[in-house]
């Protein structure tokens, strides 16, 4: 594998198969913090399997696409658990068990309560939380 096939993978958000991590999240550590570098080569050694020459080849391609750094190590880091945030939050976003669409809303107690008191036990909406937006189901 080349030095590139190897970046085209890090953008590709290659994870860490032992933590699960993003493999980029830890080159923008190694990218703000000087100090960081030796074990960012060390990492990408041992999560692609290469030489210490081709992990250096790795992180300067890397470096280079990314061009100079215009903020503080601090910023890095702020923006750096910012995304890392957002990606968890999608994650971790309730979807429809049928069609898997994120475009859910929560039955509100109103509505669940009108919806038995007309049609009482034939209320689909008993013991419901959620309905899709797209295809209607409820669960």
């Amino acid at each position: 594998m080349t030095a590139y096939e190897i970046y085209d993978q890090i953008m590709k958000d290659a994870k860490d198969p032992e933590t699960g991590e993003y493999v980029d999240d830890k080159l923008i550590e190694a990218y703000y913090y000087s100090d960081a570098v030796e074990g960012c080569i060390a990492y990408i050694q041992r999560i692609f399997g290469c030489d210490s020459a081709m992990a250096r080849e790795v992180f300067a391609i890397y470096k280079e696409k990314q061009g100079p750094s215009l903020l503080t190590p601090a910023q890095a880091a702020a923006n750096n658990a910012a995304a890392e945030a957002a990606r968890s939050a999608q994650q971790n976003k309730p979807k429809c068990p049928t069609c898997g669409s994120t475009n859910i809303k929560s039955i509100s107690a109103l509505n669940c309560g009108v919806s038995v008191a007309v049609l009482g036990i034939f209320s689909k909406k008993i013991n419901k939380s959620f309905e899709c937006r797209n295809c209607g189901y409820t669960w």
